[in-house]
């Protein structure tokens, strides 16, 4: 088996949180701005993304994205085509630049599908002024596919929604048509992933190319 040593590190919160490791993780690096989908320890594919433009942040009011480990909670949008825009999670039925055409390069909307994220660390984005879920932390379409790669949201992970723009066969990392609870996801600050109990590591970028693909799309 192919393990990165992140995923390592990943592996060993799990097992300090007693967590058993879903099939399917994620990894979001804030320092890279990737999002990088393993499954049974295999890297399958990376995608850019683009996280808060301001520092990471688990707190209430910050903006910031969060770190640390969380579970994709629940799965909005299916059978929405790319470019939907939600709002309050429900689709308004209009793409992006029919919804409102003027506004469409200057507003951040939330477009295609929505995973709405729930921390699993009590005390560090679970619970209190720190939970992920509900500041409404989610990975979700953008209509600003031109600003991935680059740190420009609110706090949630933008991903791109154009089939177009995505040169790979892969289904979705986030598994979009298989249940809310087979996905684990790590946000990992700067490069590092602080196992728990241990200081912080730090490793290599990965040196795969990174796809600014369709990861909400099969």
């Amino acid at each position: 088996m192919v393990m990165d040593s992140k995923l390592e590190l990943l592996s060993d919160k799990c097992a300090a949180l007693g967590i058993k490791p879903t099939v399917r993780l994620l990894l979001v690096s804030l320092n890279d701005q990737t999002l990088r989908f393993f499954e049974s320890g295999h890297l399958k594919k990376t995608y850019v993304v683009s996280t808060s433009k301001r520092p990471p942040s688990n707190r209430k009011g910050s903006m910031g994205t969060p770190t640390g480990l969380h579970k994709i909670d629940e799965k909005i949008g299916a059978g929405s085509p790319p470019g939907i825009v939600f709002k309050g999670r429900r689709s308004t039925g209009f793409h992006f630049n029919e919804y409102h055409p003027a506004a469409a390069d200057s507003t951040d909307f939330v477009t295609s599908r929505i995973l709405w994220l729930r921390g699993l660390e009590p005390g560090v984005n679970a619970g209190g002024d720190v939970d992920s879920h509900s500041r409404y932390i989610y990975i979700h379409g953008t209509n600003h596919e031109a600003d991935l790669g680059r740190p420009t949201s609110h706090g949630c992970v933008r991903l791109a929604t154009s089939p177009s723009s995505s040169s790979s066969s892969t289904s979705a990392p986030a598994t979009w048509s298989g249940s809310g609870r087979k996905s684990l996801l790590q946000h990992d600050p700067a490069g590092a992933i602080p196992a728990a109990g241990t200081k912080q590591h730090r490793t290599e970028a990965s040196s795969r190319a990174a796809t600014p693909g369709v990861p909400l799309f099969s």
